[in-house]
C-alpha cells in the first residue's frame, strides 16, 4: 500500500519494507455529516456515558470495527483499563470507589473491536473514521453527526491496540477488498474467463462462425467480388 498524506502516522514506516503499487491510501483529513445509524448498528454505549460523564468521548471506526475512546487527562483506549502498570487502571479503581462498580468498567472491554460492517466506510470512502463528542449526556445517534474522515490514529494512542505492521496490513487489505472500486480492482487468477479478461480479451475476441455458416459466407463473398469485378469492366 502506498500512502499519500499531508501528515505522518505511527504505521507509515512500514512502507520502507515495500508497497503494493495497486493499492493507494489517499489519507486526506476531512469532515462530513451523516446519520450513522443509517449505516451501522451500534451496541449499547450507555455504560461509557455513565462511567465517563463530563469527559470527551470518541467513537473510532477502524476497518469495520468500533473502538471507543475517552479523553481523560490524555488520550487512551478502553483496553488500557486492564493494564495494572497503567495510571488509567488505578484511576479506574478511583472511579470504582465512587459508586461505579468495577464490573461496569470491565464490561466496556467487549466494545473494543465490536464489528460494525463496511457500509459507513464505503459511504465515506475511508477505512478510518472518528466521531467525537463533548456532550455531558449520551447523544441521539439518529441525529446528523459530524464525522472526521482519515484522522491521525496516533492521536488516539491506537498503537496500544495494533502494532504498526498489523495496522498497515489491515488498512491495505480493507482498501483492496471492501473499499476496492469494481472498475479498477485487480482481477484475481481463477477460471479461464477470469484469466482471459486479465489478458485484455473479452467474449467477442474469439468469435467464429458456426460450421454450417462458413459455406454460406464463402458463397456470399464470391458473389460480392464477382459483382464488383463486373462493375469495374468497361461498358
Amino acid at each position: 500500500m502506498r500512502i499519500i498524506s499531508p501528515f505522518k502516522d505511527y504505521y507509515d514506516s512500514i512502507q520502507e519494507f515495500g508497497t503494493d503499487p495497486h493499492v493507494t491510501y489517499h489519507r486526506k483529513p476531512a469532515t462530513h455529516t451523516l446519520q450513522i445509524l443509517q449505516y451501522i448498528e451500534l451496541p449499547d454505549l450507555s455504560i461509557i456515558w455513565d462511567v465517563f460523564v463530563d469527559n470527551n468521548i470518541t467513537l473510532l471506526f477502524f476497518c469495520g470495527k468500533l473502538y471507543p475512546y475517552v479523553n481523560w487527562n490524555r488520550d487512551f483506549t478502553i483496553e488500557e483499563l486492564t493494564s495494572k502498570t497503567s495510571d488509567i487502571y488505578h484511576a479506574a479503581h478511583t472511579i470504582a470507589s465512587q459508586n461505579y462498580p468495577m464490573s461496569s468498567i470491565k464490561s466496556m472491554l467487549c466494545l473494543v473491536g465490536y464489528p460494525i460492517g463496511y457500509q459507513i466506510h464505503s459511504a465515506l470512502g475511508s477505512p478510518v473514521l472518528a466521531c467525537q463528542f463533548d456532550y455531558q449526556t449520551e447523544p441521539n445517534y439518529n441525529d446528523t453527526l459530524s464525522i472526521i474522515i482519515n484522522p491521525r490514529l496516533a492521536n488516539f494512542g491506537f498503537q496500544s491496540i495494533l502494532d504498526p505492521s498489523t495496522c498497515f496490513q489491515e488498512i491495505a487489505q480493507y482498501l483492496g477488498n471492501e473499499l476496492a472500486q469494481t472498475d479498477i480492482a485487480p482481477l484475481r487468477t481463477g477460471d479461464d474467463e477470469t484469466i482471459l479478461r486479465a489478458k485484455g480479451f473479452d467474449e467477442q475476441s474469439f468469435r467464429t462462425a458456426a460450421p454450417g455458416d462458413k459455406k454460406l459466407n464463402r458463397r456470399a463473398n464470391r458473389h460480392r467480388k464477382k459483382v464488383a469485378r463486373i462493375n469495374k469492366e468497361p461498358q
